[in-house]
């Protein structure tokens, strides 16, 4: 900070030198002035302590308002008006005049740019709810129709990719979606393994569950769709004529656990750090046009939100598991 302020005030500083200097050549070589040396080095002395206590003035009040504005750059700022230092010069109060107007004009735009993303959320959702009806229209009618299987196999990837849209534009309000309360992981992992019987059908894998009737605390419809998430990965995945294990198993301190493990062919170790990252498919994904990156992505994001924790294992086949923790006081605060 000091050399800064000295650096900008070079200026003064040579002004000084120059000052001094020529009022010592002016006596020394002027005869009508007599002077002593020892005087002149006092009356020298004497302007330099004068002009250092005037340096050290200037420094302390114009540093004040930078060094408040130094200190905002580690802290995060809410209220512009009131964490912008007052100016005591007029270069500074035209600096902080600049400062207020661009935190102005960054909240206008904001809030702009918040209102017509709110818009564009309100429009997706609505269209996803009003494209819902005709899906619905179309499964009964293929239902009815065995010939057309491979219609109704591609009607279910459409409904699951339908569905997560409508998960993700609500994502950002998640929180505001939260209906926290005690369930069975059998009432949220039955309906997502019917709503994927037929891929499991067309595979032959078969699906054994393991003390699922446990009972944990978490949001049933977000958590559905980790589940469903994590489920579909395993279908996708699984080798012909395989088996998905789906068990509910009590950890210590109160924790319980759901692990889903597939027997597929697992899941490369140099991918595995990097399988909830957005848009990351690894070897398996690249394999599949099918895989978007998104599936395990949105499974942590969600996990996250809900105040759980998801892992993932791979050896013979994969192993996810979603661990529950158990209820505390902020819950029941919530609920009031």
């Amino acid at each position: 900070m000091i050399k800064l302020f000295l650096k900008d005030r070079m200026s003064w500083i040579f002004f000084f030198i120059l000052w001094v200097a020529a009022g010592d050549a002016l006596i020394l070589l002027d005869d009508g002035i007599v002077i002593e040396t020892e005087s002149l080095v006092y009356w020298n002395g004497f302007q330099l302590m004068l002009f250092f206590l005037f340096l050290t003035w200037r420094y302390i009040v114009e540093m004040a308002f930078f060094r408040s504005l130094m200190t905002m750059q580690t802290h995060e700022v809410r209220d512009w008006n009131e964490a912008v230092p007052e100016a005591h010069s007029g270069v500074e109060d035209i600096a902080r005049e600049a400062i207020l107007h661009a935190s102005r004009s960054l909240q206008t735009q904001l809030s702009q740019l918040k209102a017509e993303q709110a818009d564009h959320l309100d429009y997706v959702t609505s269209w996803v709810h009003e494209v819902k009806t005709p899906l619905t229209a179309m499964k009964l009618i293929l239902e009815e129709k065995p010939e057309l299987d491979d219609v109704l196999d591609q009607w279910i990837r459409i409904h699951a990719l339908v569905d997560q849209q409508l998960h993700v534009a609500r994502l950002a309000e998640l929180q505001r979606d939260f209906m926290i309360k005690d369930v069975a992981l059998q009432s949220m992992v039955v309906p997502e393994i019917q709503d994927l019987a037929k891929w499991c059908i067309e595979k032959n894998i078969e699906i054994n569950l393991i003390g699922v009737d446990k009972i944990v605390t978490t949001d049933p419809k977000w958590c559905r769709f980790l589940i469903r998430q994590v489920l579909s990965n395993a279908v996708k995945y699984s080798l012909v004529d395989g088996t998905i294990h789906i068990e509910g198993v009590n950890n210590k301190d109160g924790q319980i656990s759901l692990r889903i493990t597939d027997e597929g062919r697992g899941i490369n170790p140099a991918d595995l750090p990097r399988v909830f990252e957005k848009g990351f498919t690894g070897d398996a994904g690249r394999k599949s046009n099918a895989a978007t990156g998104l599936g395990l992505y949105l499974a942590a994001v969600v996990a996250e939100k809900l105040g759980h924790r998801i892992h993932i294992e791979s050896k013979k086949g994969t192993t996810v598991t979603i661990t529950y923790f158990p209820r505390n006081p902020f819950d029941e605060v919530t609920k009031m």
